[in-house]
């Protein structure tokens, strides 16, 4: 059982992507998560889409399509299925970097990256 944004869960995290089977077709994508003001400090770990599989690494994107930003306490709420990224978004909880165009035609892997986590999140412990 790893902890939350550890480098153990981040691999975590990678060893479940590598194991995902993502769509056909889907084109290369970069998301990087930064969590801010958690008891490790900021957090930078990012998700690479790309055809040949779903990958995630701890650290920043070189060059990332999207940058989600988020409190701790908000993103252990969407961790652990108790606050939708929709949700962290309209109530200000969260915001959206990049231009979002650059997310169509990915909807359905970023719906599905929830079920890649689910083992993960299902042994994940928090501070």
């Amino acid at each position: 059982m790893a902890e939350f944004l550890s480098p153990d869960w981040i691999a975590e995290l990678d060893t479940a992507a590598r194991r995902a089977t993502l769509p056909a077709g889907l084109g290369a994508l970069v998301v990087e998560q930064v969590v801010r003001d958690g008891p490790r400090g900021e957090v930078r770990y990012h998700l690479r889409f790309a055809a040949d599989g779903l990958r995630v690494h701890a650290g920043a994107a070189p060059d990332p399509d999207v940058r989600f930003l988020t409190d701790y306490d908000s993103a252990a709420a969407m961790h652990r299925g108790e606050l939708s990224v929709q949700e962290a978004l309209a109530r200000g909880r969260a915001k959206l970097q990049g231009p979002l165009e650059g997310l169509r035609g990915h909807e359905a892997a970023l719906r599905d990256v929830d079920d890649v986590f689910a083992a993960v999140r299902a042994t994940t412990t928090y501070a």
